[in-house]
């Protein structure tokens, strides 16, 4: 078995270890999310606006603050994120 085999291998088990302690609602969510973000996007002469829901985005990021063991870290690069938005 090659070296990129066995990366491949651990990959997907730090995948499946790191799924197997989320919360499945945020898995369900998350999975929205990504096929959101996978659509096709129109063309440039036909703009469509994708409709943004403040609560459900809200809702993902306390699930997933909620769920995560490096919430306060990540909480804390979140916020300076916004911040930077925002400037």
């Amino acid at each position: 078995m090659s070296s990129r085999d066995d990366a491949l291998k651990e990959l997907q088990r730090q995948i499946d270890a790191q799924r197997a302690r989320l919360d499945p609602k945020v898995l369900k969510l998350a999975e929205q999310a990504a096929r959101l973000s996978q659509a096709a996007m129109p063309d440039v002469e036909s703009p469509v606006l994708i409709p943004y829901d403040r609560d459900a985005a809200a809702e993902i990021i306390r699930l997933f603050l909620k769920n995560h063991r490096d919430a306060p870290e990540f909480e804390a690069r979140l916020l300076e994120l916004l911040q930077q938005l925002r400037h």
